[in-house]
C-alpha cells in the first residue's frame, strides 16, 4: 500500500532506511538495519566452531551421561541457539514501529526468534529526534547490531518520555530518518489520547 511522500509537511527522504507499509489494516514503519558483513562473518564462523565443538560434546555426554555431562550439553545447546538468533537476525531481522490499540508496539523479528516491546500510547510525551553523540550512535549500532533481542530503549534516532525515563526508538533508523519518523509518530499517537507536551508522570513497558 503506498503512503503518502509528506508527513505534516515533512518529505520522505529520498535515501531512506525505513519502509512505510500497512499490515491488517495498520500503518507502520519498517526498519531495515545495516546488514554488518564482518559481523556476519563472524558469527558464521562461530556456528562452524560450535557445530566442530558438537561433536566432542555428543563424545563426552556418551561416554558419561551424568548430570555435569547433562548441564554441559544444554550449556552448549544454548551457544548454538544464540548464535543463530544473531545471525538471523544480521541477515533478514527487521524493527517496526506502529501504533495499535492505544499502544506503541515496537517489534523485533527475524526467523524463529523476535520481541515485541509494548508503551501506554497515553502515557508518551515529548517525542523529539534523539540527540545522542556520535559516540553513542556508534556504540548503539554496535551493540544492537548484533542482539536486539536482549535489550531495547538505550539508542535509536527518535526518543520519548515515559515517566520519567526517556526511551530511544528507531534503533537503525539513520539521523536523517528522525524528523519524519518523529512527525509520523506524533500523528500516531495523538487518536490514542497521547501528546508530544508534557503529560502523564507514571508509565510503564511490557514485553513479550
Amino acid at each position: 500500500m503506498n503512503m503518502p511522500d509528506l508527513q505534516g509537511g515533512i518529505a520522505l527522504p529520498a535515501i531512506r532506511r525505513f519502509v512505510l507499509e500497512s499490515e491488517d489494516g495498520v500503518q507502520q514503519i519498517r526498519i531495515l538495519p545495516p546488514r554488518k558483513w564482518y559481523l556476519i562473518l563472524q558469527i558464521s564462523l562461530g556456528l562452524v566452531g560450535w557445530l566442530v565443538g558438537f561433536g566432542f560434546v555428543v563424545m563426552i555426554a556418551t561416554r558419561d551421561a551424568g548430570v555435569p555431562a547433562i548441564i554441559f550439553m544444554l550449556i552448549w545447546g544454548g551457544m548454538g541457539i544464540y548464535l543463530a538468533a544473531l545471525l538471523t537476525w544480521q541477515m533478514v531481522g527487521t524493527e517496526t514501529i506502529r501504533v495499535v490499540r492505544g499502544e506503541l508496539e515496537i517489534r523485533y523479528r527475524s526467523p524463529g526468534f523476535g520481541k515485541t516491546w509494548l508503551y501506554p500510547a497515553s502515557q508518551i510525551t515529548n517525542v523529539a529526534i534523539a540527540l545522542q553523540s556520535n559516540l553513542a550512535d556508534r556504540y548503539g549500532q554496535l551493540q544492537y547490531a548484533a542482539r536486539p533481542h536482549i535489550a531495547a530503549g538505550r539508542f535509536g534516532a527518535v526518543s520519548f518520555d515515559l515517566g520519567s525515563r526517556t526511551i530511544f526508538i528507531a534503533t537503525y533508523a539513520d539521523r536523517a530518518d528522525g524528523p519524519y519518523i518523529v512527525s509520523w509518530l506524533q500523528a500516531q499517537l495523538l487518536p490514542a489520547g497521547s501528546a508530544s507536551g508534557p503529560g502523564a508522570n507514571s508509565g510503564h513497558a511490557v514485553v513479550r
